[in-house]
């Protein structure tokens, strides 16, 4: 990555940027190293080297092994280049929060006698098996130069428990990444400057603590502080957030950042930013409209950092944005109708009064579907929509109807998505057949019609105030059979059976049948 800044002549910068190795590459990550550069800068850094360990795990631990680096550079002129890339062919790194912002020091004179505390910006970064200390000052010798610093850190002010003094040059900054430090201990930085004419000057930094702990976020909530719950749907596109119980005990928190998602642990939806994070830094709101798409479950994602570098992550549950009213694209709705006799209801049509055994299907709403309403509109029926009693079957039974029979009724569902939302309805028809079995008027009229085809006549047999019939035509040789092979179904009330032998008897069966299945049956015979 390399990008070039505007910048001031002679302004000190501070460039820094949170590093990780690269999940994608199989390079071993003992060997992996970082370049930066910058005017005047060429340095080398290592990323930590180790799997993450129990100290550092959270919800979202493939977040949790970024490391801080912290790099100084003096502008040369109004435009400065900075370039970090990885070294070696074979690994690439990640790179997050990159920044450049201009730094004031407050510049110290040289005096041998004079003690200078508090003068050194330190910078401890800490993980469970891995220690950083940046450090960066200023000072001058108005009668003679300053030909070099050397710099300790230890464990009391003035120390070198863990680090002896190291000579510097007229360099003003300093970087150790190769520290063990214990967590809840002090780390301090003490300079020495010496001029010249061989005098010397000490400055000393104030305690950094060392905190291996990351902050404690606790539970992310969608929606902002006026919808009180945790949102599971929304149809606006202001989607916001807040973390409420976020606390760090040893250090603090620094800051906190955010991002979008479509799973709790992936940031492709909008990258961690520290934009739009209201003023308590512990909730955040953004339109949305024109990057997420409704009907996608969107996770808000924080990470918040400690003082000591340290750094937690975790993620709400997420939130279904939606607009629409659920779709019928695919929905349907049925009546499920028993058949009372052997024969199978038809054309909608339904013996009982009583009860409706109802069935749909197929709506459709990214944000889930809440519960179904029913309307049932026909003679002496109240037309209104009722809610379905609904225990995750998409069937429903209606009892004590008393509908009218030989009437038509409508059967209506629609959806409610758990925004209140309605679809539109879908529809379907009943119809209540008169009660009571068809009746018999007289017999079967058969006759020869010619040699070998006889004529079965049953027209004016069969008497109902319905008379939608369809027949079931038998004929055989012997009564209730049908040794001859022959059946029919037909609407017709007349038929000719051709290519018999007239020198047998033939039993006939008609059977007359109401489209709900009820029938009546009336047999007959034929001799030649």
């Amino acid at each position: 990555m390399s990008q070039t800044f505007t910048t001031v002549a002679d302004q000190e910068y501070r460039i820094s940027f949170f590093v990780n190795h690269d999940a994608t590459t199989d390079v071993p990550r003992l060997t992996q190293e970082g370049l930066l550069t910058a005017p005047g800068l060429h340095q080398v850094f290592k990323l930590r080297n180790r799997q993450v360990s129990t100290a550092d795990t959270t919800s979202t631990e493939q977040w949790d092994t970024w490391q801080k680096q912290i790099f100084y550079f003096t502008a040369d002129g109004t435009a400065s280049t900075v370039t970090v890339q990885s070294v070696g062919t074979k690994a690439g790194i990640s790179l997050d929060n990159f920044k450049v912002e201009p730094v004031t020091y407050t510049t110290t004179t040289f005096n041998p006698t004079a003690v200078y505390e508090g003068y050194i910006d330190l910078t401890a970064q800490t993980l469970s098996d891995w220690g950083s200390v940046s450090a960066k000052w200023s000072m001058v010798d108005p009668e003679s130069p300053i030909v070099d610093y050397s710099w300790a850190i230890g464990t009391t002010r003035g120390g070198t428990q863990l680090q002896g003094f190291v000579p510097l040059g007229v360099r003003e900054s300093a970087q150790n990444s190769n520290l063990f430090l214990k967590h809840g201990s002090y780390v301090h930085v003490t300079v020495v400057a010496t001029n010249a004419a061989g005098l010397f000057a000490v400055l000393y930094s104030e305690p950094a603590l060392v905190d291996l702990t990351p902050p404690v976020i606790g539970t992310v909530l969608d929606g902002s502080e006026q919808d009180s719950v945790d949102l599971e749907y929304q149809n606006s596109d202001v989607i916001c957030a807040r973390w409420s119980d976020v606390m760090d005990d040893e250090s603090g928190i620094n800051y906190c950042e955010w991002a979008l998602g479509t799973s709790s642990h992936l940031a492709n939806l909008m990258r961690f930013t520290t934009s739009y994070i209201l003023e308590d830094g512990k909730s955040a709101c953004i339109d949305s409209s024109g990057f997420i798409a409704h009907g996608a479950r969107v996770y808000v994602i924080v990470r918040c950092h400690n003082h000591a570098g340290q750094s937690a992550t975790a993620s709400s549950d997420g939130v279904v944005l939606t607009s629409v009213p659920p779709s019928i694209e695919h929905a349907y709705v049925t009546v499920v109708i028993e058949p009372v006799t052997q024969y199978a209801p038809r054309n909608h049509y339904q013996y009982s009064p009583d009860k409706l055994h109802i069935a749909w299907g197929g709506f459709e709403d990214p944000s889930g579907i809440s519960y179904y309403e029913y309307m049932v509109e026909g003679p002496d029926f109240i037309s209104a929509w009722n809610e379905v009693s609904w225990t995750g079957e998409h069937t429903a039974t209606l009892t004590d109807l008393q509908l009218v029979p030989g009437a038509t009724y409508i059967v209506s569902v629609r959806s409610v998505n758990f925004l209140g939302m309605q679809s539109d309805s879908v529809s379907t028809e009943v119809n209540i057949a008169v009660q009571g079995r068809p009746s018999i008027n007289r017999g079967l009229k058969l006759s020869w019609e010619e040699q070998g085809k006889m004529l079965i006549n049953w027209e004016g047999v069969f008497g109902s105030s319905n008379a939608d019939f369809y027949y079931e035509v038998s004929l055989g040789l012997v009564e209730g059979g049908s040794k001859a092979g022959l059946w029919y179904e037909t609407r017709q009330t007349n038929m000719t059976v051709s290519s018999l032998d007239q020198t047998k008897e033939y039993h006939i069966t008609v059977n007359a049948i109401t489209n709900a299945g009820m029938y009546i049956t009336v047999v007959g015979r034929l001799k030649g």
